[in-house]
């Protein structure tokens, strides 16, 4: 028998309930049995078991979770034993959800195989629960700065896109994706300007590398901004908050600037805030970007996979700090990501 976080119907934390999964799916033919040694928490998770945003499970009963690592324990027909074998450790990304799963089978064309050698890579340095912290937002910071905004200005011996002039705004800064997009874009030579809530997470952000702190609580973004930049204004914000945050955005970008979305913490944005004449005249350009959408085959998703590993097992970008729930309390992961406590990742570990 199986042991799963699962809901029932939408709600608040508490609908995640512990319980047995009674009915265990054969494997698939390309497919193997991963036995989670940590399943990644993500706050898109909350969106979905809240039924928020367009984010509504299909049907109930329901297994979130899109990310995990651990052990193989079974194989599927299909699948060669010169890629993956019984025991060797594995990381995942799926668009299907199911992780908050003690097992669960998963598709070998979504699997990274951390027990296998890749030249010229620092990926066998990673190990399950740092994969299961860091695999969907590694992924989603080498979208943000490889792909979502793709600039003309290369960092020499980078061969990397970079926020020229500047820099770069990244809001929630403290977060699991804006911890590693503060380092990632520092690494490549940016100017980053980060946004958080209090001055304990400012001390975390400066930890991260940053350039210049604003406390939005207490100061204007876009003044911030401007004087950071000495009047310049940024070339690229980062914006995962969504309503509480596009309209300060919008104005700490100089003409011709970017913005892309690529959450809505606060909601999705007023779209009196992206009037396309206001944005029209100031020729900003407003990019959504969604990671899925930029790994739909094998190829590019083992491209995202490996440039996030490899930066997580070389050390050059880390996440700041791990939080550790038992699977069975899975609802007190959701209550805490939801408080604004989180310091860099959540993982679930049986």
């Amino acid at each position: 028998m199986v042991k799963a976080a699962v809901i029932h119907q939408p709600g608040p934390p508490s609908v995640l309930k512990y319980e047995d999964i009674k009915e265990r799916h054969p494997l698939g033919g390309s497919e193997v049995r991963v036995r989670h040694a940590a399943s990644g928490v993500n706050f898109v998770d909350c969106y979905i078991r809240r039924g928020e945003g367009g984010y509504k499970p299909e049907k109930y009963p329901h297994i979130l979770g899109f990310e995990g690592a651990g052990p193989i324990t079974g194989l599927g027909e299909d699948v060669s034993k010169e890629d993956y074998e019984v025991g060797d450790h594995v990381t995942y990304l799926t668009r299907e959800q199911g992780a908050y799963s003690e097992e669960r089978n998963v598709g070998t064309d979504r699997c990274i195989n951390l027990s296998r050698f890749y030249p010229n890579t620092e990926i066998n340095g990673v190990d399950d629960e740092t994969a299961a912290a860091g695999l969907l937002k590694g992924m989603t910071v080498y979208m943000l700065l490889y792909h979502a905004a793709l600039l003309s200005v290369q960092v020499p011996g980078e061969g990397g896109p970079v926020g020229r002039g500047p820099g770069v705004v990244v809001h929630a800064a403290a977060g699991g994706v804006g911890s590693l997009l503060t380092q990632w874009a520092k690494r490549l030579g940016a100017h980053v300007i980060v946004t958080v809530g209090s001055d304990e997470k400012a001390a975390r952000a400066r930890e991260n590398g940053c350039d210049h702190v604003i406390v939005y609580t207490r100061e204007d973004v876009a003044e911030g901004v401007k004087q950071a930049t000495k009047g310049h204004m940024a070339d690229v914000v980062y914006d995962a908050v969504g309503k509480a945050t596009v309209k300060a955005s919008l104005e700490s970008l100089h003409d011709n600037g970017h913005l892309v979305l690529f959450g809505s913490a606060s909601g999705p944005p007023d779209p009196e805030d992206l009037r396309q004449e206001y944005l029209n005249r100031r020729h900003i350009s407003v990019h959504q970007a969604a990671l899925f959408n930029y790994i739909k085959t094998r190829e590019e998703y083992v491209e995202f996979a490996q440039a996030a590993l490899n930066e997580l097992g070389s050390g050059r970008v880390r996440i700041p700090e791990i939080t550790r729930f038992p699977l069975a309390d899975a609802a007190g992961a959701h209550a805490y990501l939801e408080g604004r406590h989180n310091k860099g990742s959540v993982i679930l570990v049986p």
